[in-house]
């Protein structure tokens, strides 16, 4: 199953879900909005021996380790969706 959602959709749950949190009545397209995402990414670097030469495995591969995370920031405006995929 393939699922598109564009910023206005975005919106209207965010809506939804703040009016049913906060039992109130908000309307974020009368006030200015900002969608951002914060992407979490996996720093993967190949692994190295001290002289610095990169470790291989028994078949020639690149033996690859984590060392932390890269944090990425974008900004979801009109021209931006979000596209999930959900496989069963």
């Amino acid at each position: 199953m393939h699922v598109k959602l564009n910023y206005y959709d975005l919106i209207d749950a965010i809506e939804n879900k703040l009016n049913e949190t906060f039992e109130g009545a908000i309307y974020l397209e009368e006030c200015e909005t900002y969608l951002r995402v914060e992407i979490s990414e996996l720093d993967r670097q190949p692994k190295k021996y001290k002289n610095g030469r990169v470790m291989k495995n028994e078949h020639g591969n690149t033996i690859w380790e984590t060392v932390g995370t890269k944090k990425h920031h974008l900004t979801f405006d009109d021209e931006s969706y979000l596209s999930i995929d959900i496989y069963k």
